[in-house]
């Protein structure tokens, strides 16, 4: 599994009967969402929150605080994560998972779902930032053969879409997995598999998030002037010659360059190459209906041409 080799810290104090208890009472919530017939699982989400509330609240009575939120609530977070990564990115059923943390916020002690953000960037960072984002060009980093790589986007898929329904507000995170699959040079020295999985990674934010991302390419959202961090955060990579953060010159050269990976890449990753492309058309493009009506006893169409989307 993904967390196999990735701690959310050294300092991992959870009993292991409380790690079985918490990814026990998470997997057998999900399950019976499983079971149930599509139509009824919509009602389900509420209830779902509510269990996972309830079988968290004895734990959550011997809180120790820690630098980022509290352990406990990271090593819960962390369990939540076991079943994200069970189920892959694509399958509809992935959407459950940002609607009952959304239903979880109703609940007093989880209303600003105090660690989840460090959990979920945390084991969500591309894997190539892990082995070292510096490295040289001409030595490429490797990434393990048994990395898991759906894991990874099944997390990606879930902040993407936390982030388009504005409960993940960090724009760090989208604007560097977007920059590490779509403006690095670099990307075809890993190997197939995961150049294409860089790509599915931008392309989940682009999607899931679209109307957010594209808000902040519209505003300029960038760095402050105090930030240390701002090369990391909002830097672009080699083939991006723009400024940092989000503008619509980068939002459109993501656009150019998506056309440009069509030949280059295969499979489900063309298909959400093409899906994003299509997406993003519309976002800029006008909404033209034509309106039926009636003129003077005589029927007549009108053409109508609307703002996009947002």
């Amino acid at each position: 599994m993904f967390f196999a080799t990735k701690e959310i810290t050294s300092d991992n104090w959870m009993e292991p009967y409380e790690r079985g208890k918490t990814i026990a009472a998470f997997g057998k919530a999900f399950d019976k969402f499983n079971k149930t017939e599509n139509a009824k699982r919509d009602e389900l989400i509420p209830e779902l929150a509510k269990t996972i509330a309830a079988e968290m609240a004895p734990l959550l009575t011997r809180e120790h605080k820690g630098p980022i939120g509290t352990k406990r609530t990271r090593n819960i977070w962390q369990a939540f994560m076991h079943c994200v990564v069970s189920v892959p990115c694509g399958q509809r059923v992935a959407y459950l998972f940002p609607l009952v943390i959304q239903e979880l916020t109703a609940f007093p002690f989880w209303k600003d779902l105090p660690g989840m953000d460090f959990v979920l960037r945390y084991l969500s960072t591309d894997p190539w930032m892990v082995f070292g984002p510096e490295a040289d060009p001409d030595d490429p980093p490797s990434v393990p053969e048994d990395y898991p790589i759906e894991e990874y986007l099944s997390l990606v898929s879930l902040d993407a879409r936390l982030t388009g329904m504005e409960i993940s507000k960090d724009p760090c995170h989208p604007l560097r997995t977007i920059r590490f699959g779509l403006e690095d040079s670099r990307q075809m020295a890993v190997g197939e598999t995961y150049f294409e999985s860089r790509i599915d990674a931008a392309c989940e934010y682009i999607c899931r998030a679209m109307l957010t991302i594209y808000d902040w390419c519209k505003e300029g959202l960038k760095a402050s002037a105090d930030d240390e961090d701002a090369e990391w955060e909002y830097g672009s990579g080699d083939l991006f010659p723009g400024k940092m953060g989000y503008t619509l010159e980068r939002w459109r050269f993501w656009r150019k360059r998506l056309e440009e990976l069509q030949p280059l890449v295969t499979g489900s990753c063309l298909s959400m190459v093409n899906i994003t492309i299509g997406r993003m058309d519309q976002v800029e493009a006008p909404v033209v209906t034509v309106l039926d009506i009636e003129l003077f006893g005589e029927p007549c169409q009108i053409v109508a041409a609307f703002p996009p989307m947002r």
